[in-house]
């Protein structure tokens, strides 16, 4: 018997100015996360969706997300310490089926909300004079961390914020950040992927947004290799934190009601 997807997802035209939006924001994300480590989803699901709909921007999120975090990768594998990303691995791969079933069975928004209440009132801590300084910290720590990021990567295919929030507490230089994070989005990015195909989430649609947005890809992780290589371990560290805070905001504006 011929294999069929269970829950295909309708197929529409692709005009010239949705793959010019397409473009524009897979370059915008390939930047962020080639700069930050991280950031290539939340930027194509802030704009994506107005096009071509949820469905299919987070089919184009997992495929082409999956090609920025080999490519960020390849240019820090060298720092990426297996010590510290192991526990991360373990715990995420043990939060991201319950956060398959907070997605079906939990309010949201009142998640979310209180992910937004984190973000902001930690981020607005570590970039006050009182904040706290980096430590070593056990890696069994990495555990805990990992679980509630592979919770969030289940329940909304957001693992970075949480993820990041614990690396700003670690004496990890930045690439050894942008390495761990990479290996962690990669493992859960192969699950997603492969979901989705099951689930008929992918494609021909999604297939041809992928191949038009390599060239934006590409461009996008060259130039933020080319930022970040000007970018002190203090600047990096402040970038993120700043980062953080935006996503914070933006979350709680959207549980509130402002989107």
């Amino acid at each position: 018997m011929i294999w069929a997807p269970r829950n295909p997802v309708p197929e529409r035209s692709i005009s010239a100015s949705i793959l010019a939006l397409a473009a524009v924001a897979v370059f915008a994300g390939g930047f962020t996360q080639s700069v930050s480590g991280f950031g290539f989803g939340l930027v194509i699901m802030s704009v994506l969706p107005f096009a071509i709909g949820v469905p299919g921007s987070v089919a184009v999120v997992a495929t082409l997300g999956f090609t920025v975090n080999v490519l960020v990768l390849s240019r820090v594998w060298r720092d990426l310490r297996w010590r510290g990303v192991v526990p991360l691995l373990i715990g995420g791969a043990l939060g991201v089926p319950l956060g398959v079933w907070v997605l079906v069975s939990v309010d949201r928004g009142t998640v979310m909300g209180v992910l937004g209440g984190v973000l902001v009132v930690y981020s607005l801590w570590q970039l006050s004079p009182w904040r706290a300084a980096p430590r070593s910290l056990s890696v069994l720590w990495g555990l805990p961390a990992g679980f509630i990021s592979g919770l969030f990567s289940g329940a909304f295919s957001t693992a970075g914020p949480p993820l990041v929030l614990y690396t700003t507490l670690t004496t990890w230089t930045k690439d050894t950040i942008k390495a761990a994070l990479q290996v962690f989005f990669i493992g859960t990015g192969v699950v997603q992927v492969t979901l989705y195909a099951l689930e008929g989430v992918l494609t021909v649609e999604t297939l041809w947004l992928d191949l038009a947005g390599l060239p934006a890809l590409g461009l996008g992780v060259f130039l933020g290799a080319r930022v970040s290589d000007r970018i002190d371990q203090v600047a990096f560290r402040r970038l993120i934190l700043v980062m953080l805070l935006v996503i914070g905001v933006i979350y709680l504006v959207r549980v509130t009601g402002g989107s």
